[in-house]
């Protein structure tokens, strides 16, 4: 098999994985077997030992003194920590182009987000991806390779948790709002009112994000 293609496969199965554990399929400290998945899934061993060691590294799973690599439930505190760690990326690096604009900013980019973001005929998923977009973008401010790196790491995170939670997206028009307010702030060099549009916003996404992942185990 060529890297690219088990490559490839790794990442099909990390999705797989990581959602079969968000929605509680694997329980806690449930034994993720190389060969049951392997066999499961109809595929080599190889792409599901690539998806484990990824899993492990983003704290859904937990390699044992023994090798054994099992589940860690993955619950409401793991998204509150998530979404923290995003305003602290994010807020720093407008803090950091506000400072020291350096970096072009991108308006242009910007407002082709929002445009595709108010296309009525995308769907649901496909605005989440311009949503996430949106945010990368925004890191992309703080012109710094570790910050953009870090980013890289949770979006995978974040749109597996956004396919299973998200109902339609009912609040499309105020996330757009919400961007273009934060936009409106960083061309004004206002990093306060830049900084606290984006808890607001993100606080507001993790409590939707928690309380539809509670109705969806629920059922």
């Amino acid at each position: 098999m060529s890297i690219i293609k088990r490559n490839i496969m790794g990442d099909t199965v990390s999705r797989k994985l990581r959602k079969a554990i968000i929605t509680g399929k694997y329980p806690d400290r449930y034994h993720l077997a190389e060969p049951v998945l392997a066999e499961e899934w109809g595929m080599s061993r190889g792409p599901i030992r690539d998806a484990l060691q990824l899993l492990v590294r983003e704290g859904f799973a937990e390699r044992l003194s023994n090798g054994r690599v099992c589940v860690r439930k993955f619950d409401e505190q793991d998204i509150r920590n998530l979404f923290e760690f995003r305003y602290m990326l994010e807020s720093f690096s407008v803090i950091r182009w506000i400072a020291n604009p350096s970096e072009l900013f991108a308006m242009n980019e910007f407002m082709m987000i929002l445009a595709n973001m108010r296309d009525l005929t995308i769907s649901t998923d496909e605005f989440s991806q311009w949503d996430m977009l949106f945010h990368r973008s925004i890191v992309s401010l703080s012109a710094n390779k570790s910050l953009i790196q870090s980013w890289n790491g949770l979006e995978d995170v974040i749109m597996s948790i956004l396919e299973i939670t998200n109902k339609g997206n009912p609040r499309s028009d105020q996330i757009i709002d919400h961007h273009q307010s934060i936009l409106t702030a960083i061309q004004e060099h206002n990093a306060d009112k830049a900084c606290a549009l984006i808890k607001m916003h993100l606080d507001e996404a993790e409590q939707v994000m928690i309380t539809n992942l509670k109705e969806l185990l629920a059922t």
